[in-house]
C-alpha cells in the first residue's frame, strides 16, 4: 500500500485549520473564565464575537485550499503592518518589544517562503464577505448585537453600570451564545480532519 501524498496547498490548509482550532479553544477558555473573573461585559462580548469570527474562518478555510491561502496571505499582510508601522518606533530600551518584533520578522520570513511573486497584491478577505460565501446568514445579526456591547455605542452608554443580577443574566446569555457558536465551529473542524485522514489513507 502506498500512502497518499499531501500537496503543499493541502499542508497549508491543514496548518491554518490547526491554528484556528487552537485559537478557538483558547478563546473558549477565556470566555468561560469570565464566570470567575467577572470582567466588563465589553470583554465578555468581545470574546463571544471572536468566537463568531473564528466560526466563519474555520468553515471558510475548510471549503477549499484557495480560501485557506487567502487567510494565510492576510496573516502576512498583518505581519507587514506590524513590522513596518510599529517596530521602527520601539525604543532601544524596550528589549522585550525588540525581541517580539524580531519574532514577527522571523515568522513573516517563514511565511514568505511559500509565497508566489505578486501574491500580496490585493486587499484583505473581509469576514462579512467570508460569512456570505459560506451561507452563514445569522452572522450579521450576531455581529451587530455583540458589537453593541463591544463598542461605546449609545446603547452601552445608556445602559451604564448594571446591577450584579443583570450582569450575570447578560453574561450568561453572551457565554451561552459564544459556546454554541464554538461548538458548531469545532464540529466543522472535526469533520474536516476526518475527511483529510480518509483522503490520506494508504492506497493499495
Amino acid at each position: 500500500m502506498t500512502p497518499a501524498v499531501a500537496s503543499q496547498d493541502l499542508v497549508i490548509q491543514c496548518t491554518i485549520i490547526c491554528k484556528l482550532a487552537d485559537a478557538l479553544q483558547h478563546t473558549i477558555n477565556e470566555l468561560t473564565g469570565t464566570r470567575k473573573s467577572r470582567p466588563s461585559l465589553t470583554v465578555v462580548a468581545l470574546l463571544a464575537r471572536n468566537l463568531l469570527e473564528l466560526r466563519v474562518w474555520i468553515e471558510f478555510c475548510t471549503k477549499s485550499t484557495k480560501n485557506a491561502r487567502k487567510l494565510q496571505l492576510d496573516a502576512v499582510r498583518d505581519f507587514d503592518g506590524m513590522i513596518k508601522h510599529v517596530s521602527p518606533g520601539a525604543p532601544d530600551t524596550h528589549h522585550e518589544a525588540i525581541g517580539l518584533f524580531k519574532q514577527f520578522s522571523d515568522a513573516r520570513a517563514e511565511l514568505e517562503q511559500v509565497l508566489e511573486p505578486g501574491e500580496l497584491v490585493g486587499s484583505y478577505q473581509k469576514v462579512r464577505k467570508a460569512a456570505e460565501e459560506i451561507g452563514l446568514v445569522e452572522f450579521d445579526l450576531g455581529l451587530k448585537v455583540l458589537s453593541k456591547f463591544v463598542h461605546p455605542t449609545a446603547f452601552l452608554i445608556s445602559v451604564g453600570q448594571v446591577s450584579d443580577e443583570k450582569y450575570t443574566l447578560i453574561q450568561d446569555a453572551l457565554i451561552k451564545y459564544g459556546l454554541e457558536i464554538a461548538s458548531a465551529a469545532a464540529t466543522i473542524g472535526k469533520a474536516f480532519n476526518e475527511s483529510i485522514r480518509e483522503r490520506l489513507q494508504p492506497r493499495i
